[in-house]
């Protein structure tokens, strides 16, 4: 299945490689991005690990707005990419 192939899932696994996250965390996300790409559940559980880490793990208060920000775009993307199928593109 070629899902894990799609831009907003690589970006996503730079995203999850990037960000201050448990190297078990990451390692579990970035198998389940390449081997799936990204789901419902999958994107909803990185957005509350996000959410959820100090702002003492990240550089500073900006850093993590910056990956808060940059990770809801991506999702966003990635939902309207997936809604874009159900339409007729050749009209």
């Amino acid at each position: 299945m070629s899902t894990h192939k799609t831009p907003e899932s690589q970006r996503l696994i730079k995203l999850v490689e990037a960000a201050p996250f448990s190297p078990e965390d990451k390692a579990g996300w970035s198998s389940t991005l390449h081997e799936e790409g990204i789901t419902d559940e999958l994107a909803e559980t990185i957005h509350k690990a996000l959410a959820a880490l100090p702002v003492e793990k990240f550089a500073s208060e900006w850093q993590k707005a910056k990956f808060t920000m940059d990770l809801t775009a991506l999702l966003n993307q990635w939902r309207m990419s997936q809604g874009s199928k159900h339409f007729k593109h050749n009209r």
